[in-house]
């Protein structure tokens, strides 16, 4: 159980990353080194910013990890959902319902947009999005910021630099 913080304490740090090794110094600089690039979409740029941010603030309150993971994968979903409806090259959907984050994966492997990515996330990602999302992912801080890593990587992937 994590109740609220008494006001006077919000700034503290949260004492769990200790047990880690990592500082608020160290977490900025691992959130500040996924930073994407400007072919990002803004729209989709500020899903992933949003995520950074929340890992920075994971340092005052140690649970908000998970919802920087959470985000993290949304903003994935966010990246291949607004890829996939800007294709033109796409055929018709025969379905009204927009594709799920697994025909959207699917769909970017198909189509080259996920580069040496290997195709085991077409099921990892949907994984760790639902388990996520449900409160089942057990936090790990450091698999879970590599996580959130390769997340800002996916999109960088989606929406490559242009030379």
């Amino acid at each position: 159980m994590e109740p609220l913080k008494p006001l006077d304490m919000l700034t503290e740090p949260d004492g769990r990353w200790a047990t880690f090794g990592i500082n608020l110094p160290r977490l900025h600089q691992i959130a500040e080194g996924m930073t994407l690039s400007e072919d990002v979409p803004e729209y989709v740029l500020v899903q992933f910013q949003q995520a950074q941010h929340l890992l920075v603030y994971s340092h005052l309150q140690f649970s908000l990890l998970s919802v920087a993971l959470t985000q993290a994968l949304i903003a994935v979903e966010f990246g291949l959902m607004t890829r996939w409806k800007d294709d033109t090259t796409r055929p018709p959907s025969k379905h009204k319902s927009l594709p799920g984050l697994t025909k959207l994966l699917e769909y970017a492997f198909e189509q080259g947009w996920m580069g040496n990515f290997d195709k085991s996330l077409i099921v990892f990602i949907p994984t760790l999005r639902n388990a996520s999302a449900h409160g089942e992912y057990n936090l790990n801080p450091v698999g879970t910021l590599e996580f959130v890593e390769m997340c800002g990587k996916l999109i960088q992937q989606i929406y490559p630099q242009r030379c």
